[in-house]
């Protein structure tokens, strides 16, 4: 192998455990040299639920992803989703000291430590803080030092997570020597490896529609205005499959994978599908249609908190690049086409870039690619620019407890 820095990043999810090892050369370029999955145990609707059966499973694809890639690994970044983490938008002020009112970098520095020092509720600990545009006497610029004023704004979108769930799951890593590099949101990586620069700056939705929970980012001017994570996934349709239909959970799953579409169409009224599919005792004929019915009520009701929630942070704009579905779940029959409706706006399915193996190449493993994306990009890689999200120093704060 050439020379360059290895990198690596890991998924915890519902539906699996996904890990990846990069490659990144001297000029910064970022090659995927070994891959390890495994369905996920001891997650469920994106918490995890059962350390020891996370463990295992981590284990084994970190093994795997090593072999592949005839390395092995000493840390990792590990991507942060479920509906431990909350968000709000935070704000520092500076008063531009220099005499003529030119603002210095010793102002932003002052600004940003002034946002970023404000502490986050009881029993939680800042994960990361997304910086918004600043401003200079309530006028919005992009780069402050330079210009002109009196009092200098800095605003973050920062998400805070549980202590408690954040330290089990840097001690399961731990536990198997290996070190945490950093945190990164499940929405702001699968952005990074579905969208291009253009439709971060002419405004857009991303939605990754997971097995437990769906991870959302809006994107306003380039900038990441919202980010967050709705507890409901493809296990919340297999459920309501189960239920409305009154049948077990594993037939509901089949009938959701070879049957099911996020909107119900006329034509299928009468139309009947096996439940199971292999007319066994006990197997029974679903209208079709009620089927597609479920399905679609509860994927509307998901599109539809996203929507207000966009609404309530950018009103009745609609954003330029329109909306990017990934994440398993997208692929679900009908599911452009609703959320097409919902939103008042195009929708593409967002897969990771061109030149990725073909083995993870798929919906699923967008946040992982985009995760070591985030890891070829960190300060300390030779070639890598900055990364667009402030490192907030949590390891550093935790380590004593994480060793202890």
């Amino acid at each position: 192998m050439s020379e360059g820095t290895i990198v690596a990043a890991a998924e915890i999810g519902t539906s699996k455990v996904a890990v990846l090892i990069g490659h990144v050369s001297e000029a910064g370029r970022l090659g995927i040299i070994g891959h390890g999955l495994c369905s996920s145990r001891g997650v469920r609707k994106g918490a995890i639920y059962d350390l020891r059966a996370v463990l295992d499973c981590l284990q084994s694809a970190i093994e795997l992803a090593e072999t592949r890639a005839s390395v092995s690994v000493e840390n990792l970044f590990l991507a942060q989703s479920g509906s431990h983490l909350q968000g709000q938008f935070i704000e520092g002020i500076a008063n531009v000291r220099n005499a003529n009112g030119i603002v210095q970098q010793e102002d932003v520095e002052r600004a940003c430590s002034d946002a970023k020092g404000k502490m986050p509720p009881n029993d939680r600990i800042w994960v990361v803080h997304i910086r918004n545009p600043f401003r200079i006497d309530e006028r919005v610029v992009e780069e402050p030092i330079g210009e002109q004023g009196s009092r200098l704004s800095a605003g973050y979108w920062s998400v805070s997570g549980e202590r408690k769930i954040i330290s089990d799951q840097i001690r399961l890593l731990n536990g198997i020597a290996i070190e945490v590099e950093d945190l990164i949101l499940a929405s702001t990586a699968s952005a990074e490896a579905v969208l291009q620069t253009s439709e971060k700056r002419s405004g857009c939705i991303v939605l990754d529609v997971g097995g437990g929970s769906t991870d959302y980012v809006f994107y306003k001017d380039g900038f990441i205005v919202r980010a967050g994570v709705i507890p409901v996934g493809g296990d919340h349709i297999t459920n309501d499959l189960s239920v409305g239909l009154r049948i077990n959970s594993r037939w509901a799953e089949n009938l959701k994978k070879e049957h099911g579409c996020a909107l119900a169409r006329t034509e299928d009224k009468e139309r009947k599908v096996w439940a199971h599919g292999d007319h066994s005792i006990g197997d029974r004929e679903c209208y079709l249609q009620s089927v597609h019915a479920i399905i679609e009520a509860r994927v509307r009701e998901l599109f539809e908190i996203v929507r207000k929630e966009w609404v309530s942070v950018l009103g009745d704009s609609k954003p330029g690049s329109g909306v990017v579905l990934t994440g398993g779940t997208s692929r679900l029959s009908g599911i452009e086409e609703l959320a097409a409706k919902v939103f008042a706006t195009h929708v593409r399915i967002g897969t990771p870039p061109n030149g990725v193996e073909k083995a993870i190449a798929g919906v699923e493993y967008s946040t992982c690619i985009g995760l070591l994306m985030y890891a070829s990009r960190n300060d300390t890689i030779a070639g890598g620019g900055p990364r667009p999200v402030a490192a907030t120093g949590l390891l550093r704060k935790l380590t004593g407890l994480f060793k202890s």
